[in-house]
């Protein structure tokens, strides 16, 4: 069985740490081995209060939609990258994608759409489109892109993106 996420061993302290984070604040609480008899037993106490702690507690701000700072695109699960592919004979080749990835995506790496292929605005409203539909089926993808190509809801989408390609 998994230990919970919010109970930790700190070996150095010799305690047992009950710790959660919530609306942006963090909660926590240690139990001492020595106090409790041994790590088992400060570990069943901090399962025994978290018990009564999470009661209280208001729920935890879903990962999915959460813009973080890191991001750099405009819009949440949808991120730029370049790609160097250098031949033998010295040539270089230069990859631009825009990615998008969702919690549940079934493709690893996410799904990629060309900037070579289809231009710098055009590939960030596919992967957005792609991340709203949460969809791997690329005809259905690009057949709603061309549904809305020119249109108010592309140009909003096109609005949100925050990097500029040079």
């Amino acid at each position: 069985m998994a230990k919970p996420k919010n109970i930790t061993r700190n070996v150095q302290e010799n305690c047992v740490v009950l710790r959660f984070q919530r609306q942006h604040q963090t909660w926590h609480e240690t139990f001492s081995i020595r106090k409790y008899g041994g790590w088992a037993k400060a570990e069943a106490a901090a399962k025994k209060r978290r018990e009564i702690v999470i009661k209280d507690l208001p729920d935890p701000i879903p990962q999915k939609g959460r813009m973080t700072k890191r991001n750099q695109s405009g819009v949440v699960g949808v991120h730029f990258s370049e790609k160097k592919h250098t031949k033998s004979n010295g040539k270089v080749y230069w990859y631009p994608q825009w990615y998008t990835k969702w919690p549940g995506c079934p493709r690893r790496g996410g799904v990629a759409w060309s900037v070579n292929q289809f231009g710098f605005d055009d590939a960030f409203v596919l992967a957005v489109l792609t991340r709203e539909m949460e969809s791997v089926d690329r005809k259905k993808i690009l057949a709603k892109f061309n549904r809305i190509k020119g249109t108010k809801k592309y140009k909003d989408i096109l609005n949100k993106c925050e990097l500029e390609y040079v």
